[in-house]
């Protein structure tokens, strides 16, 4: 067998190991589930690819050289050795690649989540409640048939919530994620307390059809074993990623909620499981199918198989509203209202945003308390609890009603999203929005838009007068110090700007870090403003300017030994008072020096150094 022989059968069991080590790179980017950002897969695959043709090239023409010396010298056997070599290897680095993954369990193509019911003991009267701050939860592990020791786990929730009376004893509902195949099944009951409770669980490393069922109540123990008095059961079942995990009832509809595992989410140093989910839902125990229109004023109507957020809006009649995903990729929102035997759906508005609303009020201190965080994947139970007015995209729901009133956006005006709505007028006909025109860099304006007649126009505002630093300035206080309503002979109320009013005075913000360091910042300031309030620091405070570049963003300034910096930015138009690094013990020293500062800038001195 020649050489020229010889190194074609390298070539070609390289090729063979190229495409099957590529292969089994591309099988493992799932296994082990490798991230495609920056294209850290492709450069896995690419990666073992190569090496596969480079130990190919390898083992082909040992292999060639081998069997030329031998009795039998021949291209194809070469090439057949070669092939068995480069298979078998890859055979068996594939199955030990694949054994070593987590790769979970299907049924029918779908994944599997592990639904729980978790009991108490008879001794509990009361119905179970979280013993700590984090929401209880449900822990899976995986532990290795050899040791003692959990190699993977992932946690779910444990729904409080949901807990309901089975036989006298207390049942609550939770889910995890069956994540892998592999090893033993633990799991680990967390109701936020301490003593966290652990079971093995007989789960089949693929579940099959009778996993889907409910196992018997767990641990079981031999006759005339007594259970520990304090000792939680459960029983458990697979359920497919499409199907429900969870059911919650609410007035006469029902909630099913599909999801294919949970994530953490912090909300007010609380941990909260959130989930990308499904929802379901049955109306006095039928299936309820979610099918409306698609605009406003349109016939057209569509059937929706995917709703991805819901929130219950309570009063004397039930009611949701539900974000339906079309399958043309665009969003729509829904009123689904309890009415006898027939749920009434009604279109709202369209888009991807979900059902949060804003709500409309003129109350300062309810504007404040708006928009609090939800849990994804859960029925919003917080945005609606107030009885009121919310805008949603182009619509007002009045939730006092269950109504809808749909209006339309002027072309040439956009108001900012960032901002709330400022104020509702006492008719309850408009709302106020900030916005501006189109256009570069256009003054800033008030949208009023009457959303009864589907009609709105604007005020402007004058900065040098109205002053506020930034949007978050903006509350109903601020419109109402500087407009106000007016009935006209159509009983119609309209804004107006007030004849008379007094500027508010410019103020600063002061706020604390979670390392402790403090900022006292004074936002559309201009550098002479700095000036200003260093020589404010030198007269009051008997301050020391350090020596700084000339330009320099923070000029340090000691005061009885401490030192702060004063920082001007011609990006941010903002003129800043922190405490120096390390110097967190400084805080109350820039509270005092705020606190001053503010009530000099309540005179009006320095007015003229603030911008538009």
């Amino acid at each position: 067998m020649s050489w020229p022989a010889s190194i074609f059968t390298a070539l070609l069991t390289g090729v063979l190991g190229m495409f099957l080590s590529g292969y089994i790179a591309a099988l493992a980017v799932d296994w082990y589930h490798i991230s495609g950002r920056e294209g850290a897969s492709g450069y896995f695959i690419v990666f073992l690819g190569m090496l596969g043709l480079a130990v190919g090239l390898v083992i082909g023409l040992v292999v060639a050289r081998t069997v030329a010396g031998g009795a039998h010298p021949g291209l194809l056997r070469a090439t057949g050795v070669s092939f068995a070599l480069v298979g078998g290897i890859g055979l068996l680095s594939g199955g030990l690649a694949r054994a070593l993954a987590d790769v979970p369990p299907e049924i029918d193509g779908e994944s599997l989540m592990l639904a729980v019911e978790v009991r108490w003991p008879t001794s509990r009267i009361e119905p179970p409640t979280p013993a700590g701050t984090d929401e209880p939860s449900l822990s899976l592990h995986s532990v290795p048939h050899f040791s003692h020791t959990v190699r993977a786990s992932r946690s779910g929730p444990l729904w409080m919530e949901d807990a309901h009376l089975v036989d006298g004893r207390w049942v609550v509902p939770g889910a995890v994620e069956i994540f892998t195949s592999r090893g033993i099944r633990m799991l680990s009951v967390n109701t936020g307390d301490r003593a966290t409770q652990g079971f093995q669980v007989p789960l089949a490393a693929f579940p099959g059809r009778k996993d889907q069922e409910w196992s018997e109540w767990l641990p079981k123990f031999r006759p005339g074993v007594k259970a520990p008095p304090d000792l939680l059961s459960y029983r458990f079942r697979a359920v497919r990623a499409s199907q429900p995990i969870r059911t919650e009832t609410v007035g006469p509809f029902e909630v099913l909620t599909s999801t294919g595992g949970f994530y953490q989410d912090q909300q007010d140093q609380r941990t909260r499981y959130a989930a990308a989910a499904s929802f379901g839902f049955r109306y006095r125990g039928q299936p309820l199918t979610i099918e409306g229109k698609i605009s406003a004023t349109g016939d057209s109507t569509e059937r929706f198989d995917r709703i991805d957020d819901v929130a219950l809006v309570p009063g004397p009649r039930t009611a949701l509203l539900i974000h339906a995903d079309a399958p043309s990729g665009s969003g729509y929102l829904y009123l689904v209202t309890e009415e006898g035997e027939r749920a009434r759906i009604e279109y709202v508005t369209g888009g991807s945003t979900g059902t949060k609303g804003r709500v409309l009020t003129s109350d300062t201190a309810r504007f404040r308390a708006a928009g609090t965080p939800t849990v994804r994947g859960r029925i919003d139970r917080t945005s609606y609890r107030h009885p009121g007015l919310y805008r949603i995209g182009n619509a007002v729901v009045d939730t006092r009603q269950l109504s809808v009133r749909h209006f339309t956006m002027e072309d040439k005006v956009y108001d900012i999203p960032s901002v709330p709505p400022l104020g509702v007028s006492p008719d309850e006909r408009s709302f106020v929005t900030y916005g501006t025109e189109s256009g570069t860099e256009p003054p800033p304006l008030l949208i009023v838009t009457d959303a009864v007649a589907d009609r709105s126009y604007t005020l402007r505002i004058d900065p040098a007068r109205m002053h506020y630093a930034r949007f978050e300035s903006l509350d109903p206080a601020w419109l109402d110090h500087h407009f106000e309503w007016q009935r006209g002979p159509d009983r119609i109320d309209r804004l107006v700007e007030r004849r008379h009013f007094v500027p508010l005075p410019w103020h600063g913000d002061l706020s604390v870090g979670n390392d402790g360091h403090s900022t006292y910042r004074l936002d559309k300031a201009s550098e002479a403003l700095r000036g200003a309030l260093l020589e404010f620091l030198v007269a009051e405070f008997k301050a020391e300017r350090q020596p700084a570049d000339s330009g320099a963003y923070e000029i340090p300034v000691t005061i009885a030994g401490h030192t702060v910096n004063v920082a001007f930015s011609s990006d941010g138009d903002y003129v800043a008072v922190s405490t120096a690094q390390g110097g967190a013990d400084d805080s109350a020293l820039v509270a005092t020096i705020a606190q001053r500062f503010d009530a000099v800038l309540a005179t009006g001195k320095y007015d003229t150094l603030f911008g538009k």
